[in-house]
This record gives structure tokens, sequence and C-alpha cells, in this order.
């Protein structure tokens, strides 16, 4: 009896399935694919769809294993994503995450702008920068972690190793700066950071995170050594532009874990 005589059950929901297509009929007859094989259009798109999400999700810890291994980025940024994210922190400052999975739901949302995450410690800051920067990774784009004092280490440093290590960081599309406050400012390293958003500027997406705000951290960190040179302050600020800004509020969790033992 050929395909065309056959009245055929869906796999999975065991709907009759009474008008073949072309492509069933070859794959059904050619191939031999058996009836308990064939799927009705609805739960082919599906499993289809799953099959595609199973295909990024091997896509992205392939790209992300790359990166950890190359060094750019860190071992707890393997476990931050949105789809595990850390409850309490996101309960902590609802509105602040829901912003976020808005800015990182497409690439062009996620590159639109910078991105300024601030408040006091342990509140979950940098661990919603780290969802962000694996969405990257899941969008195919390169990225780099690292912190505030490291960078404007690299970016002072005579060493070429170094030097070389400075501007990669800057040519990668999406970098974050970790706790960009805590580095140590002075006349040499506040250039040493606008070399590094004037490498980045059009082309990145600088994350930064901190425990002041970006108009605070320019008026009380760039401004006051810059030898007097207004430019500077200028031009780094204009480069943190476009800036999109979450401030996040709450007690340290990490306190509550610990007093918890």
């Amino acid at each position: 009896m050929s395909t065309e005589d056959r009245e055929l059950q869906c796999a999975k929901c065991g709907c009759y399935i009474r008008d073949l297509t072309e492509e069933d009929k070859r794959l059904t007859e050619e191939y031999g694919i058996e009836p308990d094989h064939v799927l009705c259009d609805g739960c082919y798109e599906v499993w289809n769809a799953q099959w595609e999400r199973e295909q990024q999700r091997e896509t992205f810890l392939r790209l992300q294993g790359s990166a950890y291994q190359k060094g750019r980025i860190q071992r707890p940024t393997l476990k931050a994503t949105f789809l595990d994210s850390n409850r309490a922190a996101e309960g902590m400052n609802r509105d602040q995450w829901v912003s976020i999975r808005e800015h990182a739901r497409t690439n062009e949302a996620l590159f639109a702008s910078n991105l300024w995450l601030c408040g006091n410690a342990g509140v979950g800051k940098t661990y919603a920068a780290r969802c962000l920067l694996n969405r990257a990774i899941g969008f195919g784009f390169s990225v780099y972690e690292v912190t505030g004092r490291e960078l404007l280490q690299l970016g002072t440093s005579f060493s070429d190793s170094d030097k070389k290590k400075f501007k990669d960081i800057g040519y990668a599309s999406f970098v974050l700066v970790d706790d960009i406050d805590k580095a140590v400012y002075n006349e040499r390293s506040v250039l040493a950071l606008f070399e590094f958003l004037n490498t980045s500027d059009g082309q990145s997406v600088v994350a930064s995170t901190a425990n002041m705000g970006r108009d605070d951290f320019v008026k009380h960190l760039i401004k006051p050594n810059t030898g007097g040179n207004a430019s500077t302050v200028d031009s780094i600020d204009s480069r943190l532009n476009p800036l999109a800004e979450y401030v996040f509020e709450g007690e340290d969790l990490r306190l509550k874990r610990k007093s918890v033992r």
C-alpha cells in the first residue's frame, strides 16, 4: 500500500494525518521512515522550535566555553544567565530586572547603548551584568570581562603584552568593566580610561558596575584627576553616552547568606 492510501496517525498527539505533503511522502518512501515517526504540522512546529532552541544552547555553550578558555570571562559568569537567574536578587530589584531583560531581548536592543549598573555592594549588579554579557555571547559577539583596577593597570603598563591585551579588550563587542570605581585614578589612569573608551566608541558596548552613579563617578573620580584639563572630562563623559543607567537597592545578599550559616 502506498503512503497516499495510508491513514497515518501523528506519533505525538495521535491525530490522523490524511494529507501527506510531498516531502512527507519522499521521507517515508525513499528513506524508510516508519509511520510512527511522522508528525502532524502542529506537533512538527513544536518539535522544530525545541530542536532550534537546543541547537542555540549548544552553540552558546561552545562559544562561552571558548571565551572562558581564552581568559575572556571568569568562572562565575558561566552560570549567570537569564534562564537560571538569582531569584533573590531579582526580587529585591524587580523593576530594574524587567528593564534589563527588555534591554537584552534582541541584539539591536542590547547594543543600543552603554550600561551603568550602580548601587550598594551585594545587590546583584555584577550578576545582572554577567547575564547581559552571556546574552551577547548567545548573539555571537565577542566579549571581555575585566575589573576596573585590572583594566587601568593594563592601560598604564609599559609591557608590550599588557598593551596588547588592553587593546584587545577595547576591540571586543561587549565589555564588562566590574567595579570601575574601585580602580586607582590619577592623570595617567584617567588618560588610559579615555583611550579605552575611545577605542570602543561606536563599535562596542561597555557595561560598568559601580557603587556610585555615572555623574558622581565623573565628578569625584575623573574630574579631580585630569590636571585641570576640562576637555578630558568632557571627552570621557561623552564617550559613555548613550547610556542606560540602572540603580540597584537593598541589603547585601552575601552578608545575608553568611548570617544564615
